[in-house]
């Protein structure tokens, strides 16, 4: 709780300096990096999905269609 108001605090414009955490940009990358490494360990032993490759089609053999259409299949979601 006390942290909560620290942090109402803090974007108010009244803390302190001895309210405000002192972390730098080294800890902000380092606990990154540990927590990737963490996620990384913690599903080494995942399969790897298969990604199936599918052909899609281009946006120049897309066919042309109506007002009508688009207002069909979005009344029918």
């Amino acid at each position: 709780m006390m942290r909560l108001w620290r942090t109402f605090k803090r974007v108010l414009g009244e803390a302190s300096i001895a309210d405000m955490d002192a972390h730098t940009a080294d800890d902000f990358a380092a606990f990154f990096k540990d927590k990737v490494e963490a996620l990384r360990a913690s599903n080494a032993a995942t399969p790897l999905y298969d990604v199936p490759y599918r052909l899609t089609p281009t946006i120049a053999e897309w066919s042309i269609v109506t007002y009508e259409e688009v207002e069909n299949l979005i009344g029918s979601a």
